[in-house]
């Protein structure tokens, strides 16, 4: 009874952490997509300041903590 309830214990964080991983990959993607898009709107109006940056450090920190939570999710016994 007790393994019975250990696996679909263990079944439930494995799914758990497959939602968190596809989340996370699905808000890397984004953020690359959007970030690419940016230096593009940089690139083409004139190359000044590096703007871009500014929107890349910002959200990279929210992207990076994600990472760590996908990791300290993963390290879960």
């Amino acid at each position: 009874m007790a393994t019975a309830q250990k696996k679909t214990q263990n079944q439930k964080d494995s799914n758990a952490y497959s939602r968190k991983r596809a989340k996370f990959y699905k808000d890397f993607t984004t953020y690359l997509i959007i970030n690419l898009f940016f230096v593009g709107i940089w690139f083409f109006s004139g190359r000044g300041y590096f703007w871009p940056i500014w929107v890349m450090l910002g959200w990279g920190i929210s992207i990076g903590m994600g990472f760590a939570g996908l990791i300290r999710f993963s390290g879960k016994k």
